[in-house]
């Protein structure tokens, strides 16, 4: 039976420039919403008054990918794992139990799950990733900083991090199926969703990744037993629900952790992303139907015949 190795050294930390901000690091962010709009390409006064008039809330996530970038764009890709007070909230219905998380220390888990340990101490208590909070990718200016006064958590703990939330999500939808069964009626069972698309869009759904899929699957030499293929699976692949491609924010982003007292809930930072998005489409189909209703070129300075005109002519034709 194989097991996973620990990891409790951090990766050297050196006073250079890197790109912003670096994998493995901790940091605030907010979203621009003014900037999340332009990038969407819309520029309707309306939209943008509404975005100028927003008050976005402060987060706390730790980068888990920054994207290769071309120094040339102005904007640059990163995945980030949003931060939590407390321990999840039992949800029956949906397979969350309180355990389901990754304690920062000084917190702890109830399972007896052992704390991950930061660089430095957070300046925020009672700290968690929450395992069924999606990993969220966000759009940066592409810039450089340095990061050697950057909270840091090392990369083997994120390694580590990843098979645990993954063994939680599959532990999650086992009991939500259950709990599906068991409340179904006996004569009609209601078709449901797949699991993790609830209140996703069309385009959600089409992305979602399918758990039954093993097309991506690299092989395995044929001498590894099945138990440790699925370990070394688990490892190294995030949850196959974790994450949502078609919403992409930008974020206001920085080291700074104490420049707040506090950072706000996550369920806050899907409802300022979900508002904007709307907004977004709502404007484009807006200016879809302003394009469908203009009148074409080839129509266009051509004057209308008149009515009366033509009856004058007909009735003229008809006397002779």
């Amino acid at each position: 039976m194989s097991c996973l190795p620990t990891f409790d050294c951090f990766d050297e930390i050196t006073d250079t420039k890197d790109i912003f901000p670096v994998f493995t690091t901790f940091a605030l962010f907010s979203i621009d919403p003014v900037a999340t709009v332009k990038d969407a390409g819309v520029d309707d006064v309306e939209v943008l008054k509404v975005a100028r008039k927003m008050k976005p809330k402060r987060y706390l996530g730790y980068v888990d990918t920054d994207w290769f970038c071309d120094l040339d764009s102005r904007y640059t890709n990163c995945d980030l794992c949003l931060l939590s007070h407390g321990l999840p909230e039992r949800n029956a219905a949906e397979g969350i139990e309180p355990d389901m998380c990754i304690a920062l220390a000084p917190a702890s888990n109830p399972s007896g799950r052992a704390s991950f340990k930061t660089s430095r101490p957070l300046p925020f208590d009672n700290c968690y990733f929450h395992s069924h909070v999606p990993i969220v990718e966000v759009k940066v200016k592409t810039k450089f900083r340095r990061f050697v006064k950057a909270t840091m958590m090392s990369g083997g703990q994120r390694l580590l991090g990843r098979h645990l939330m993954g063994q939680d999500e599959s532990r999650r939808k086992k009991l939500k199926q259950g709990y599906m069964s068991q409340n179904a009626s006996t004569d009609e069972r209601t078709p449901q969703p797949p699991n993790g698309s609830e209140g996703l869009n069309e385009v959600d759904q089409g992305i979602e990744a399918n758990p039954d899929d093993t097309s991506n699957e690299s092989d395995y030499d044929s001498d590894m037993d099945s138990d440790e293929e699925s370990t070394i699976e688990q490892y190294f692949t995030r949850p196959s629900d974790a994450r949502i491609y078609d919403r992409v924010v930008i974020s206001n982003i920085s080291y700074k952790l104490s420049q707040v007292k506090d950072f706000d809930d996550p369920q806050e930072f899907f409802e300022e992303r979900d508002y904007l998005q709307q907004l977004i489409r709502d404007a484009k189909a807006r200016q879809v139907e302003v394009e469908d209703s203009t009148p074409s070129h080839a129509t266009m300075g051509k004057k209308p015949k008149r009515r009366i005109g033509n009856l004058i002519r007909q009735l003229q034709a008809w006397l002779i």
